[in-house]
């Protein structure tokens, strides 16, 4: 085996780098040669089949707990979003006030492959009448469950459910216009 000795300048370096020469050779010779794949243009995950979906939502599991909600005068409104809302039909979809001891609100979507997904709030702020008003947010896969509360003055609800944070204060014994203490 021979060596062959080059004679260096002093801008240039010793060593050559002929390995990453030969990867750029390769891959040009890859890129020109290779068929190409389905893989390389679309990504690694296919989402758009309806097996993927069904995959999806059983990775999110029947619990829902992403809600928002909203106080008004006479009603609470919550609103749901669930991937896959839209699909569904009217008859897919149900929501019950639960009146016993753990006053509540119970939201359920039937998805295809019998997947249930629910929302339960137990126990509610204060008492509501025992008729909720589902209405669907086409095109945003939401729904929003109108709650009409109980009385002739409802009270503001300042949380959602009973017993949760407040910052320790009781709102409901003050009126507008009152110094609240810090």
């Amino acid at each position: 085996v021979e060596k062959e000795e080059k004679e260096c300048k002093e801008d240039e370096p010793l060593i050559e780098d002929v390995t990453l020469e030969k990867k750029k050779n390769a891959k040009e010779a890859k890129t020109v040669d290779a068929p190409i794949k389905k893989e390389d243009y679309f990504g690694k995950y296919q989402w758009s089949g309806k097996q993927e979906n069904k995959k999806a939502e059983s990775i999110l599991g029947d619990e829902i707990k992403d809600y928002a909600w909203s106080d008004g005068k006479k009603k609470v409104s919550i609103y749901v979003t669930v991937p896959g809302l839209d699909d569904l039909q009217d008859e897919d979809l149900s929501v019950n006030i639960t009146t016993n001891d753990e006053r509540g609100v119970i939201f359920e979507a039937l998805f295809p492959g019998a997947v249930r997904r629910r929302l339960t709030i137990q126990p509610l702020n204060e008492e509501v009448e025992e008729d909720a008003k589902l209405i669907r947010k086409k095109g945003q896969n939401m729904v929003v469950i109108k709650l009409k509360k109980k009385g002739d003055s409802p009270k503001t609800w300042y949380n959602l459910k009973a017993g949760s944070g407040g910052g320790g204060i009781d709102y409901s014994k003050y009126k507008p216009g009152d110094f609240i203490p810090p």
